[in-house]
This record gives C-alpha cells, structure tokens and sequence, in this order.
C-alpha cells in the first residue's frame, strides 16, 4: 500500500472562547449557583478539530476572524501553542471575539 504523504487541513469557521463553570447543581430558572471550578479554553467545532489533528501531528491551519480583544489574543495563542497555523486568521478591530459560557453539573457532567 502506497504510503499517504501529510497534507495541510484548513479549517474556515468561527472560533469561540468557552468559558466552562462547575457547579454543584445546575441552577433553575432565576436562581443562582456559586461555581466551584472555572475554566477557559478554545472552543467551536472547527477549532476542536484542527487542535486535535495539529495533536496528531497533522499540519493544520485556521481561516477566521477574531476580535482585537483579550479573548482574541488567547484564541491566536492557543492555536499557535497548539501548532495551527494563524496566517490567515484575521483580528476585526473594535469587535469582540465570540464566546460561550457553559455551566457543568460537578457530579453528572451534564451542560
């Protein structure tokens, strides 16, 4: 069998910050919960994937926008560390970069 020769995956899409929340319970409706753990990370289906195939020693690169903000800045970094390639990802100055808030059940993992 010929041997497959690594090519370049480009993954055009969002990129989001998930901001993920543990807590003991998941709130009702109107009612508040204090959060035991806090996380920030890379989210959006496009990132997920080139993360985990730069991971698998695929070569990888991201085609978006981020915003020229704090989380836009950790979105480019991240993917860098992770080894994605950024030339093309594009900062829009004076708009946020997307995000996500999350809240997860401590016992369950549920979202």
């Amino acid at each position: 069998m010929p041997q497959c020769n690594p090519s370049t995956v480009v993954g055009i899409g969002m990129s989001t910050v998930d901001y993920l929340f543990i807590v003991p319970d998941l709130p009702a409706f109107g009612k508040s919960v204090r959060a035991t753990e806090y996380l920030r990370q890379p989210g959006g289906p496009v990132s997920t994937a080139l993360v985990t195939l730069a991971r698998l020693g695929i070569s990888t690169s991201f085609v978006g926008k981020v915003g020229d903000d704090p989380d836009g800045q950790f979105i480019k970094e991240e993917f860098e560390t992770e080894g994605v390639d950024t030339s093309q990802l594009e900062v829009e100055l004076g708009r946020l970069s997307r995000t996500t808030l999350v809240l997860i059940d401590q016992e369950t993992g549920e979202r």
